[in-house]
């Protein structure tokens, strides 16, 4: 088909216009520019990553495996990366969150813990905002008949924050990727009603609902009653910034009114309804949902496997919006292939076709079956041909050849002329999503054995690396930071010749370029990027993320002077090491420093403001913080936009306890905290188990202060799965073997409640046990020093030692936990549980409160009155 520019088919339909609205344009999400959030990327759906510039054409052959990530089954969707971290579904059921660095896995969820749907699985991208991944679930295979869900996950910990049915039909899934614009969830819902026997009842739509919450904000149907059909199947709804419209590509009709035509061909019968948007082009006011035009590629078209009356030439493809040159004018342009074969492109305001240009063959898988990508210079397609019918390809030299498989091609955006087209190796179809970036395009076969996964050049077409990963590929690549993040395998059904039927495989795969990194980088707002970068003297980057990026694994940041607003993101072991007078202000930014790899040392620091934590340790071992200032993190006050990254703290940011604060170790272990200053935060410093066990940790020496919503130290067990029924899995979770010695702790939740030392779970399986408290003095907080509270049945706070510490005057606010007329009476240990547990409590001296230690419920800590000194205290032990 090379050269053939199509004009528009004599059986398209010319755009149907509503009134439209003023609209303000959505804001975007809070991922930086470098990173992939949705299925295509960006709000646009181009699948093109525009800020790549490490992988380019003269270095993407060497390009190599930086990591393989083992699933439990195939990987189809399209890799979502953000803040160093990748989340993909696989065909299991589960959905996981990687180290981007490392391929470390962060956590995993089975989709059917946040449905309640047995053996559901998501074949979506999910997509990022704000710290929540939202995504749907449901496939063709399923005999789930529960409808379509979509819900919300707090991305640190993977819990479910909301969930909500999109829609009841039995047949309704979702397989269109979400996208999020201005805290507004958009999403497709499709089908698998194809594959029932009638009657059907299923009609698509797409649905707006808040990001935060999960409520439906509009719901709009693309089909009226009386029709089925129009499911709206592939990639994610596109968000224009300018116009205020939400385009999605829709699918073919299952069944039309009595009389109505069924195929383009037919006679004798009546046009389809003007508002039956099927094989059509939506725009959708985002606001209210309502449809403000359509456009028609095909006059009739209805479908199923039992009845195929029509070609069956729906979208599985999302558009893309773009902007090029035309007529030396800037311009936005609408673009989306379709099985048909043809690529459209339209006006994004009016619908308007601008040009369809028939790529290759069409068919029941395509034609263009899954998404395009462009980057402004050219638009990039993959034709699946799977009908196998020969094709005459001509390359960018003009040069002729013949293939009965698919192939890939390249059109002017500005004209749709093809430019070049490159056959796929080995005949098989490249039905994988096409992503580009940097002059390369990545494509993927369905070929399960040699290389499926390939890179071209954008320019030319020519094939410049190839990879054999093991399965089909038809999830596209995500192209962040100069890496390749791709996943491996199809469940396929038995869908004919053209589709192998052992495509399954269980891989997700980071690739990058083999690198020789520096070992030191210095850091100065001053810095000159040409500097020689041997001292602080000549440093040559003003950005500490910059840095950490440009280093190599193991090595030294070393930032000399002056004050820094970003969120930190240590993705890789090393150390960051502050000279002097070094603050980082996260003022409006989720964290002050989040270190997300194992072997990390922060030392010298001043971190304040964030609004989450100023210190976040998340699931990793063998982290060291030393030095540090860490303050006014977590306050839920101030000019602080942004919602909180720890799930406990929306929506008020202000809750106190558990809730984040200075330093948070979530499901870390090994970790060394010494010598650091934590005051004017929520709370202090939390160690929890969301992710995994917490464990092994010391923290020596540390000032911890002034944190008024919360604990100076807070142990807390919130996973349920640390100790079933009693029974404790340290793999899985729990907060044990913890050292807190020698550290000053005073003056903590005086305005919401906190102890000095709180140990804690309310979660029936919780566990925090076999943790010691030694030589602290604790006084002056607005609980007791050192406060337990058991507050759930089945759950194991034992083996805890607390001993030679001294504690003065403690529970100062006072602590309602027992509900009791002690709760009010200054106190120096409280010890509270539910169910049995014992507790060592030895060698402290405490002086100057009403109760020294107050036991409630089933506690045995012996001796305590004999192995303790008393100053002062009115009642040594109080046990009831």
């Amino acid at each position: 088909m090379a050269g053939l520019m199509a004009s528009l088919p004599a059986n398209a339909v010319a755009a149907t216009a509503a009134p439209s609205a003023t609209v303000a344009a959505p804001v975007a999400s809070t991922a930086s520019a470098s990173d992939w959030p949705y299925a295509g990327g960006d709000l646009g759906d181009t699948h093109n990553a525009a800020a790549e510039r490490t992988i380019g054409t003269d270095n993407v052959a060497n390009l190599k495996t930086k990591w393989t990530f083992t699933t439990g089954d195939s990987v189809s969707a399209t890799p979502t990366v953000v803040d160093g971290y990748v989340y993909a579904p696989d065909w299991a059921g589960n959905l996981y969150k990687v180290q981007a660095t490392t391929g470390q896995k962060i956590w995993s969820h089975q989709i059917s813990e946040y449905t309640g749907i047995a053996g559901d699985i998501s074949r979506l991208s999910p997509a990022y905002w704000n710290g929540e991944i939202v995504t749907g679930s449901g496939e063709q295979r399923s005999d789930s008949t529960d409808g379509a869900f979509l819900f919300g996950i707090d991305a640190l910990t993977g819990t479910r924050l909301w969930k909500t049915q999109i829609d009841a039909d039995p047949a309704a899934i979702v397989t269109s990727s979400p996208v999020i614009a201005d805290g507004v969830v958009y999403v497709g819902v499709s089908s698998k009603a194809e594959k029932f026997a009638p009657p059907y009842t299923f009609r698509g739509s797409v649905v707006a609902l808040d990001a935060v919450t999960g409520k439906k904000l509009w719901k709009t149907y693309v089909v009226p009653e009386g029709y089925t059909g129009g499911a709206v199947w592939g990639s994610n709804p596109v968000v224009d910034e300018k116009t205020g419209l939400v385009y999605v590509g829709t699918g073919n009709n299952y069944t039309v009114p009595p009389g109505v035509c069924t195929s383009p061909d037919e006679t004798d019968c009546d046009p389809g309804a003007a508002d039956n948007y099927q094989d059509s082009i939506v725009a959708f006011d985002m606001h209210t949902g309502e449809i403000v035009w359509g456009t028609k590629t095909l006059t009739a078209d209805t479908w199923t496997v039992g009845q195929r009356f029509g070609d069956d030439f729906d979208f599985g493809a999302g558009p893309n919006l773009f902007t090029t040159t035309v007529d030396g004018k800037t311009t936005d342009l609408l673009g989306i292939g379709q099985k048909s074969g043809v690529y459209w492109t339209l006006d994004p305001a009016t619908g308007k076709i601008v040009w369809a240009t028939a790529v290759g063959p069409g068919g029941n898988l395509g034609g263009l079956q899954w998404g395009s990508a462009a980057d402004g210079k050219r638009i990039y397609v993959a034709n699946t041909n799977t009908n196998h019918l020969p094709v005459t390809l001509t390359s960018a030299t003009g040069q002729k050849s013949t293939t009965t498989g698919g192939f890939w091609a390249a059109l002017d955006p500005a004209t749709g002329n093809i430019l070049w087209e490159t056959a796929t190796p080995g005949s098989a179809s490249p039905m994988s999503f096409v992503s580009s970036a940097n002059g390369i395009v990545y494509g993927g076969s369905t070929n399960p054995t040699g290389n499926n996964m390939y890179a071209l050049d954008a320019a030319t077409g020519a094939v410049k690396w190839g990879f054999p990963s093991g399965g089909a590929v038809l999830g596209g690549a995500s192209i962040v930071d100069g890496s390749v993040y791709w996943g491996s395998g199809y469940h396929t059904q038995n869908l004919g010749p053209f589709f192998p039927t052992k495509g399954d495989n269980n891989k997700l795969y980071a690739f990058s370029l083999p690198q020789t990194l520096p070992q030191t980088v210095y850091v100065s707002p001053t810095a000159v990027p040409s500097a020689a970068d041997t001292s602080c003297s000549t440093p040559a980057f003003s950005s500490i993320n910059a840095a950490v990026k440009a280093v190599a694994g193991g090595g030294r940041v070393v930032v000399c002077n002056g004050t820094f607003h970003e969120d930190i993101a240590v993705s890789k072991p090393l150390a960051l090491e502050a000279r002097s007078n070094v603050t980082i202000d996260a003022t409006d930014l989720i964290n002050g420093i989040e270190i997300s790899a194992p072997d990390v040392t922060v030392t010298g620091f001043t971190v304040k403001n964030a609004v989450g934590e100023g210190i976040l340790v998340n699931s990793v071992k063998n982290a060291t913080i030393a030095n540090t200032i860490v303050t006014g993190n977590n306050t839920g006050t101030g000019p602080n936009t942004v919602a909180n990254s720890y799930a406990p703290c929306r929506p008020t940011q202000d809750k106190p306890g558990d809730c984040g604060g200075g330093i948070h170790l979530l499901g870390s272990s090994n970790a060394t905290v010494l010598a650091s200053t934590v005051s004017g935060n929520s709370s202090g410093i939390v160690i929890s188990d969301e992710t995994g066990p917490a464990s092994g940790s010391t923290f020596s020496g540390n000032s911890v202060h002034g944190n008024a919503l919360g604990s100076g130290f807070t142990l807390v067990s919130r996973n349920g799965a640390a100790a079933p029924g009693g029974v404790r899995a340290p793999s899985a979770g729990g907060v044990f073997g913890n050292s807190i010695t020698s550290n000053n702790v005073f003056d903590n939740g005086l305005e919401a409640g906190g102890g000095g030392i709180t140990i804690a779970s309310a979660v029936a399986g919780g566990a925090v046990y076999g943790n010691t408290v030694q030589t602290n003095v604790v006084t002056g907080n607005g609980w007791a020093a050192v406060a337990v509270h058991g507050g759930a049945s089945g759950l194991d706070l034992g083996g805890n030692v607390v001993s030679n510490n001294q504690i003065g005057t403690n529970n100062v606010v006072g602590d309602t936990y027992t509900g009791t007329t002690h709760d009010l009476q200054t106190t120096g240990l409280l010890v509270s549980t539910v169910e049995p547990m014992s507790i060592q409590i030895t060698g402290n001296t405490i002086s100057n409160n009403v109760l020294g230690i107050w036991t409630h419920g089933p506690v045995t800590a012996a001796n305590a009155a004999g192995a303790n000194n008393f100053s002062n205290v009115t009642t040594p032990v109080s046990a009831h």
